[in-house]
């Protein structure tokens, strides 16, 4: 007991100490290799990257240009065109999805019972199921008819999450590779349509499995039902906000994932957060144009092993 009582003692002083110091480093560039620790002491004394966004998306008071901005999207021309959002012409045959299941477990049960699971059985899950989990993620929940200033109306579509002035830069992939009756391929999810569109087929599934960098060991991916990826339209949200709009999408992006899993766990499944992939490699398999769309994230769901 009082051996353990030291060893723990040891480790977490050793815990403190690692979390506190700022080693100097002067031959820092020589080292051919640098993990992420070495460069946060190195660096700790400068700004790094992502504290020089946090400083330059920084809201200030009397700025004209970020004021102006925003309030162009609320005269008639801006309401029309976030009216518009997610109608942007499939390229490609819709596949209309079944109804989903209904989700009856409570709110306070869901959160209870997420968890990350990381590995998979391989079992097929159906595709009502999918649909549920799409829907959930930024379905269409309510419409609104809104006035504009000179005259008449447009309709406003609100999703299942909150989007900074309803834009909705994000948009959902997925990859089924058990889900019944549907093909294995790439698709990607419409909510205005309530539908799904192919675009890609079996083949795509190898490169997009190649695209991970988490071991099988470590997440099961090719045991899953199915692979979701969330990517983002930074551009549709920063002309209204600015570098700030950045935060939005990001935010966004989380809501939808949690979304997911919470509809994952009211529906029996498992689920597991993965942003272990190659960014370039992935934007290639879900055939994206990486200039204006990236991958941001993705979510791998399938049945408990």
């Amino acid at each position: 007991m009082i051996k353990n009582e030291k060893q723990d003692s040891y480790l977490l002083s050793s815990a403190i100490y690692e979390n506190s110091y700022s080693a100097m480093v002067p031959w820092l560039h020589s080292i051919g290799l640098q993990n992420h620790g070495l460069h946060f002491r190195e660096n700790s004394r400068h700004y790094s990257l992502a504290e020089d966004y946090l400083i330059n998306s920084k809201n200030v008071r009397h700025d004209l240009e970020f004021d102006h901005s925003v309030r162009k999207y609320l005269e008639d021309t801006g309401v029309t065109m976030v009216s518009l959002s997610g109608q942007e012409e499939l390229s490609h045959q819709k596949i209309t999805l079944p109804e989903s299941v209904p989700l009856n477990l409570a709110l306070s049960e869901a959160m209870r019972l997420r968890r990350s699971k990381r590995h998979f059985t391989g079992d097929a899950i159906p595709l009502n199921y999918l649909a549920t989990l799409l829907r959930a993620s930024n379905g269409i929940s309510y419409q609104s008819r809104v006035q504009l200033m000179n005259g008449g109306n447009v309709t406003l579509h609100a999703r299942t999450v909150s989007s900074a002035g309803a834009l909705y830069p994000i948009d959902i992939y997925f990859a089924p590779l058990n889900v019944n009756p549907i093909a294995k391929g790439i698709y990607h999810y419409h909510p205005r349509a309530d539908a799904v569109t192919a675009i890609d087929d079996e083949k795509s599934i190898k490169k997009l499995l190649k695209t991970f960098s988490a071991p099988e060991e470590f997440i099961s991916i090719s045991q899953a039902a199915v692979i979701v990826v969330i990517t983002a339209k930074p551009c549709k949200t920063t002309r209204k906000y600015g570098e700030r709009g950045l935060r939005f999408v990001l935010h966004e992006a989380g809501s939808i994932s949690q979304n997911i899993h919470l509809a994952v766990a009211g529906l029996g499944l498992g689920s597991i957060d993965c942003a272990s992939f190659y960014d370039d490699e992935m934007a290639t398999a879900l055939n994206l144009n990486s200039q204006f769309e990236i991958p941001l994230h993705s979510i791998i769901i399938g049945v408990d092993a």
